[in-house]
């Protein structure tokens, strides 16, 4: 994955690619909800690019494409990967004299729908991304199949020898040009493959799923569509064997190519998430050096929240409510730690202000409240000690203010709104606790 944050970087297109309406049609149905509009345009405005075989003199600049596009320099970094993941643009990167750096972009046909719907990847990703109904709409558009009738009918269709003459020589053995020919665009069609993918150790694969009973005939079986998976999750052998293990049923030779899919974009789905959770830590860590004043019941919250697991703080305060810890709870208190590595203090006081507004603990509730204390650069347990206390008293107020008013003065409201906007607090800010706060008082089905 290559960027550069200078436009003026010198750009080539090799190759040119007429677009047939059926390729237009693909493009535009299969890989638009893929790539996105912005890398669909880029894509068209390198096709209408290219003129005739570049020479270095000939080179556009990248601000260039930032004019017609009308984008960012990053936006069309991003476009672009989008379009080298698919694989409809493949970039090579160079330096030339009296260039400097280039970048050089080969234009990939757009595929049959057929070979779009075989690239497991892509179809997986479309599915997502348009929903069941809607792709099994354009798996039907592009992939019809013949009425019922016609089963009953005789395939009565003309063969190539019933309609052109060839000598029998020239069709058992061809002349050495068509041979070449065709060697040419086979090992073009491999060097293709191989350059997306790097070579993959099935000897290795099949070694390490033999521990799990799976059988080198079964691996053989599912090579093609394991790696892609390997590829598009850039997995290694050992990794993907090691994540998709998990989905092999004790004493059966078999592997689930989609539960491997379900359990691979999970994982992907949970790091990226920790990884957002340990930047959003980060920048809460430095908001949060001053010391915070606690009152003497929070203390002893913190210390509680301190010394105990949050399984075991759970159970403790659903003690002292005289209540019991329930199959679901112990499945949010395990996802909050496993799968996004929060601390057990702060999960602590997490669960402590949950039950506060609930008799049960849920992902709905602590997914919102926890979304809204990192939104707020609330990483610590004291820090979310206070911004809980604060929370509480706002609400007393508006409440208590709410009893008191009879009517609104609209012009005082918008008034007082300016002034509020113009000293840089934000309502929205205040009220974003409140408003996750408004239906948790229902109970979890699931519980």
């Amino acid at each position: 994955m290559y960027k550069n944050a200078d436009p003026r970087l010198t750009y080539f297109v090799l190759n040119r690619v007429d677009l047939a309406k059926k390729q237009e049609q693909v493009l535009t149905r299969l890989y638009q909800p893929l790539i996105g509009p912005v890398a669909m345009s880029l894509y068209l405005t390198l096709v209408d690019d290219y003129q005739h075989v570049p020479i270095k003199s000939q080179g556009k600049r990248l601000y260039q494409l930032q004019e017609i596009l009308d984008i960012k320099l990053e936006d069309i970094f991003k476009s672009l990967h989008k379009l080298e993941a698919t694989g409809l643009v493949k970039t090579f990167h160079g330096e030339m004299l009296r260039v400097g750096d280039y970048l050089a972009f080969q234009l990939i046909d757009i595929p049959e729908a057929s070979e779009f719907f075989k690239t497991l990847l892509l179809s997986s990703l479309l599915l997502e991304k348009v929903g069941t109904t809607r792709f099994q709409s354009l798996n039907k558009e592009f992939n019809p199949t013949l009425p019922g009738f016609i089963k009953d009918g005789r395939d009565v269709s003309a063969d190539f020898f019933d309609v052109f003459r060839l000598s029998a020589e020239k069709a058992i053995n061809p002349d050495e040009q068509v041979l070449n020919a065709a060697n040419l665009a086979d090992q073009k069609a491999a060097d293709l493959v191989k350059d997306k993918m790097s070579p993959i150790d099935w000897n290795f694969v099949k070694e390490l799923f033999s521990k799990y009973g799976i059988s080198a005939n079964e691996v053989d079986s599912h090579a093609g569509q394991m790696a892609q998976l390997m590829h598009f999750y850039g997995l290694s052998e050992q990794d993907f064997v090691n994540q998709v293990a998990t989905t092999i049923i004790a004493g059966q030779d078999q592997l689930n190519i989609k539960q491997m899919q379900y359990r691979l974009n999970e994982l992907a789905t949970q790091n990226h998430s920790q990884k957002q959770i340990a930047q959003a830590f980060k920048r809460g860590n430095v908001q949060n050096n001053s010391p915070v004043s606690l009152n003497q019941s929070e203390r002893e919250l913190l210390e509680m929240a301190q010394s105990l697991s949050p399984l075991k703080f759970l159970e403790t305060l659903k003690s002292q409510k005289g209540g019991f810890v329930t199959y679901n709870e112990r499945n949010v208190i395990r996802r909050l730690q496993l799968n996004y590595n929060l601390p057990d203090a702060w999960v602590n006081i997490l669960i402590k202000t949950c039950l506060d507004y609930d008799s049960v603990l849920s992902d709905n509730i602590t997914g919102r409240i926890a979304n809204s204390w990192l939104q707020h650069q609330v990483t610590t347990p004291e820090a979310a000690l206070k911004f809980t206390r604060e929370w509480q008293k706002r609400k007393a107020n508006n409440f208590s203010k709410k009893r008191v008013e009879k009517g609104t003065n609209w012009k005082k409201k918008i008034a007082q709104d300016k002034i509020d906007k113009k000293g840089g607090t934000s309502s929205a800010d205040d009220q974003d606790l409140s408003e996750i706060m408004k239906n948790l008082q229902k109970f979890d089905p699931k519980d």
